[in-house]
């Protein structure tokens, strides 16, 4: 007979303390099971040929839920978020679409890491390009700041004026200095780089090339360019004209 079968039928028979005891632990574990949200957190990030990381921008995951296909996406700084569907240990199967390779990675997290975290989120760093593995996880704390921590970030920027504040470059110097950054992200002669780059098409470069390139001119102008621009944009002149339009 099942142990948990047998203590079950006999409990009537066992002393009140245990008895109590028991329906205050099967209580709080239906609370558990059916109340408590619980997520798995990750930060993407891309691996880069010299060995550094850079925010895997606009990273599409997916998971597969009684037949549905749930959709998530990582923010304009790399992190994302997913819930925990299942409330039994079991592995949490992910499906990350890699822009380069045109196809979609299978990255598991066992159930092991997320029953380790059980009144919490369980974090990993999702990392693109890893290694042998085209996708591949890493567990560890998070480095998301809390919410605290960007709420007073976000009052705090409400008073401070940025140093840049009073730089309003002209359109060639933002058109030249584009050139620049871009032929450094996309390895190329800055004489083979104009306005009239392709950023979408057959002749584009990668994904991981274009998150290089805004990261940098983000960097440069201290602008953010969100990802709905970026990824929109044709040419490396249509760069040039949000950057040019949206100065502090």
């Amino acid at each position: 007979m099942n142990p948990f079968q047998w203590f079950m039928e006999n409990l009537a028979k066992m002393p009140a303390w245990v008895r109590v005891t028991t329906w205050f632990v099967l209580l709080f574990l239906t609370c558990y099971f059916y109340l408590a949200p619980r997520f798995v957190n990750g930060h993407a990030v891309v691996r880069l040929e010299n060995g550094g990381a850079i925010d895997y921008r606009g990273a599409t995951i997916r998971m597969h839920v009684e037949g549905r296909v749930l959709k998530f996406k990582s923010n304009e700084d790399g992190y994302w978020s997913v819930p925990v569907v299942s409330r039994i240990p079991q592995d949490m199967k992910l499906e990350i679409y890699h822009e380069d390779k045109q196809a979609w990675y299978e990255a598991t997290v066992p159930g092991t890491e997320i029953w380790k975290n059980i009144f919490g989120t369980v974090d990993v760093k999702l990392v693109v390009n890893g290694g042998d593995k085209p996708v591949m996880l890493e567990y560890g704390r998070s480095s998301e700041p809390g919410l605290f921590v960007r709420i007073g970030r976000a009052v705090l920027s409400g008073f401070v004026s940025p140093a840049y504040g009073q730089t309003h470059q002209s359109h060639e110097a933002v058109a030249a200095a584009t050139r620049e950054i871009a032929a450094r992200a996309l390895k190329k002669p800055v004489a083979d780089v104009n306005l009239n780059t392709k950023l979408i098409g057959k002749d584009a470069p990668s994904y991981t090339k274009k998150l290089q390139l805004i990261q940098q001119m983000e960097l440069e102008f201290k602008i953010k360019v969100p990802d709905e621009e970026w990824r929109q944009m044709a040419t490396l002149g249509d760069l040039v004209e949000y950057v040019f339009q949206n100065q502090r």
